[in-house]
C-alpha cells in the first residue's frame, strides 16, 4: 500500500514539474552569475520544488484519509462496528462519498440500534444508508428531504446538495 501511495506522490510532483532541471538545481532556470541570476537554479527552482512538495504531501494525506474512511467503512463489519460509525459521523462531509459507493455492498455488517436488544447483522449497504441518514438528518444544517437508500439517489442528492450542506456545527 505505501509503494502505491509513493507511485501516486511521485507521478503527481513528476506532473507539476518538479523533476526536470530546475528542481535539480543544474541547468537552466537562474541564468548565468553576473546576469542577474545565480549559479544552480536560484530562486525558482527552489519555490518549484516546494510547491511540487506540498502538493505531493497534501496528495499523500488525502490518499490515507481516503484510505482510512475505507478501513472504517470495512470495521462496520467487524466487531468494532461502534467506533467505526462514531468516526464516520465525526468525518461528516469527507466522509460522505465514500458511504455512497458503499450503498452497493452486501456483506455482513453488525448493527444494533437499541441497547436492550441483541445484536443484529444487516447488509453493509443498509448500515451505511442508515449513517448517511443519520449524518444528514442530525449532524447536518440540511432540512428536506433524504433520497431513498440506493447508492444512485444517493449520488444524485449528493451531487445537488455536496457543496451546500454543512456537517458537525
Amino acid at each position: 500500500m505505501s509503494r502505491r501511495i509513493d507511485i501516486l506522490v511521485f507521478a503527481a510532483c513528476m506532473a507539476a514539474g518538479c523533476g526536470g532541471p530546475t528542481a535539480s538545481g543544474t541547468g537552466g532556470g537562474g541564468g548565468a552569475p553576473g546576469a542577474g541570476g545565480t549559479a544552480g537554479g536560484g530562486g525558482a527552482g527552489v519555490v518549484a520544488v516546494s510547491r511540487a512538495d506540498a502538493e505531493a504531501a497534501e496528495l499523500k494525506a488525502r490518499l490515507r484519509q481516503q484510505e482510512h474512511i475505507r478501513r472504517l467503512i470495512y470495521r462496520l463489519t467487524t466487531p468494532g462496528w461502534k467506533s467505526a460509525w462514531g468516526e464516520l459521523i465525526s468525518l461528516g462531509h469527507l466522509a460522505v462519498p465514500h458511504l455512497i459507493n458503499a450503498l452497493d455492498r452486501t456483506e455482513d455488517a453488525y448493527c444494533t440500534f437499541q441497547p436492550d436488544s441483541p445484536l443484529r447483522v444487516r447488509p453493509l449497504r443498509d448500515v451505511c444508508a442508515g449513517i448517511l441518514e443519520e449524518l444528514v438528518t442530525y449532524h447536518s444544517d440540511y432540512r428536506g428531504e433524504l433520497p431513498k437508500p440506493t447508492k444512485e439517489d444517493w449520488a444524485i442528492w449528493w451531487a445537488e446538495n455536496g457543496e451546500r450542506v454543512a456537517f458537525n456545527r
